[in-house]
């Protein structure tokens, strides 16, 4: 199947440049922005955007892209119970890179989303892979409306041989549900980055901080609280904090974290090696505000990551690069004394929850720049995640290997059409999977909320996914029209499938 699809890329990029070349031998500066930001070679140090002060070189263009899109993806069964069986979302977004002259380059995007997510169970918060297993869930559930906003603005200039740039993110989201149980999040989340680099040979030395500030304030009501289901205080792989679940659903998570990241990449428009290195470390606190705001738990998530690899730029763009990530998750549990006037002194902090999550992976990528670009990808890799529960004793352990191949197109057609085609094919295998559970001591339905998730967990998954974009630039004027149509599909090895589809319309500036 890989073998066809690189053949089929290579022969409509070969067809699609002589089209190209008979139309019009000299591409538009439009055409050649949309290549320089849309095209796949951008993988190669996508992480190195992390550092505001390597952005003033990421692009030689300006592009201001404003768009609306809906997006729709169904699942037959939930892959994950916390997660439902998909959603509907409609978002307007704004997305902007500004050239202001040789030497300074700003950029900002804003986005308003809103829409829908369709049964999800024993999961009452938003956020869930930032926050679990830590969470608030029960086992009736349901759909929950989602919105959010999104504001994010850098700065990044140079002077001499040092380059400077500093970025702000801020997201504010609220999910909630008007039937019963009537869960409600309001989340707040501000990052800001700082960065600098200097010019050495020809390479550039980038060094970045970044900080972050989270807070989502959680709760769940009943209308009808006669007969009404308890909410559990999760911990993990099936383990309750008992003592506080059943009517204690009043929370706030409160979250802080760090990290600091070095990079190396070749100067603009130069070929060599890039490399990037990163550790970074966040808490979140839940705590119980009806409780005087006891603290019940504080989830600590430690990762690194190292990227190694090299770029040539000729008449071909070659790149292969190694991936190594590493996460360690733990739980600490807050012990708490008997109450005096509704205060609870916390006596004692016990480690019980741990996951751990390793992540190796290659890739190389090939293709051309020009007036018709193509580039063709390939990544092989390793995925392990081994979760723990101290005591009573339980572990879930999976391995998978993964393979994955795109391939994309960018050609003019004319001076007013250019074409942007993806297509990208992937597998990930289970190659060993362990699971201990205290089953004697274990209601039904935590059995059945675990080991589905672990059939999941250690499935087989064959992914498809294809994009297909149409740019029609106004003649004479600097604006394009354009509109892109997404469409994938996953096949689990559980006779289960996820089918998606999404929709864009826009303006380029």
């Amino acid at each position: 199947m890989g073998k066809n699809l690189l053949i089929t890329i290579l022969m409509i990029a070969a067809g699609l440049e002589v089209k190209a070349q008979v139309v019009d031998s000299t591409a538009t500066a439009k055409h050649m922005a949309l290549v320089e930001h849309l095209s796949l070679v951008n993988e190669a140090t996508a992480r190195m955007n992390c550092n505001p002060a390597l952005m003033e070189t990421a692009f030689a263009s300006s592009l201001t892209q404003f768009g609306i899109t809906a997006n729709w993806q169904q699942q037959s069964e939930p892959f994950i119970l916390q997660k439902g069986t998909g959603h509907f979302l409609a978002q307007v977004e704004a997305d902007s890179y500004i050239r202001l002259g040789n030497n300074t380059a700003v950029w900002g995007k804003a986005s308003y989303m809103t829409g829908r997510k369709r049964n999800i169970m024993w999961n009452s918060v938003a956020d869930y892979d930032l926050l679990q297993p830590d969470i608030l869930g029960d086992t009736v559930g349901g759909n929950t409306r989602r919105e959010r906003y999104t504001f994010e603005g850098g700065y990044s200039t140079h002077r001499g041989r040092w380059h400077m740039g500093g970025e702000m993110l801020f997201r504010a989201e609220q999910e909630y549900r008007k039937v019963d149980p009537r869960m409600r999040s309001i989340v707040s989340d501000l990052t800001l980055r700082a960065g600098a680099a200097l010019d050495i040979a020809s390479y550039m030395l980038g060094l970045s901080v970044q900080g972050n500030i989270y807070r989502q304030t959680n709760s769940v009501d009943f209308y009808k609280p006669l007969g009404s289901v308890p909410e559990y205080q999760l911990m993990g792989l099936g383990e309750v904090y008992t003592r506080f679940s059943g009517d204690v659903n009043d929370l706030i998570f409160k979250g802080k974290g760090v990290k600091l990241q070095a990079d190396l990449k070749p100067s603009r428009g130069k070929g060599g090696a890039i490399a990037s290195a990163w550790v970074a470390q966040h808490s979140y606190e839940r705590v119980a505000r009806m409780l005087n705001s006891l603290p019940l738990t504080t989830l600590y998530n430690k990762e690194a990551g190292v990227r190694l690899g090299w770029k040539y730029n000729g008449s071909m763009v070659i790149a292969a690069w190694g991936d190594l990530q590493y996460n360690r998750r733990t739980s600490d549990q807050h012990i708490a004394g008997t109450s005096s006037s509704q205060i609870y002194p916390v006596i004692a902090r016990m480690t019980m929850y741990k996951n751990k999550v390793f992540n190796a992976s290659l890739t190389a990528l090939v293709g051309r720049q020009g007036t018709t670009s193509w580039n063709v990808m390939a990544t092989g890799g390793f995925n392990s995640n081994h979760q723990s529960f101290v005591y009573p004793h339980r572990h879930m352990n999976c391995d998978n290997a993964f393979g994955k191949l795109g391939g994309q197109v960018i050609s003019q057609m004319s001076r007013k059409w250019t074409l942007t085609a993806h297509i990208d094919l992937g597998y990930y295998g289970n190659t060993s999977h362990s699971m201990v559970m205290p089953l004697a001591d274990m209601e039904q339905h935590f059995i059945d909320m675990i080991d589905h998730n672990y059939s999941y967990l250690t499935a087989c998954y064959t992914t498809a996914d294809a994009r297909f974009r149409v740019d029609y630039h106004f003649p004479n004027t600097r604006y394009s029209l354009y509109g892109e149509a997404r469409g994938g599909m996953i096949v689990c090895s559980n006779r289960e499938h996820q089918d998606g589809f999404s929709f864009t319309i826009g303006i380029n500036i």
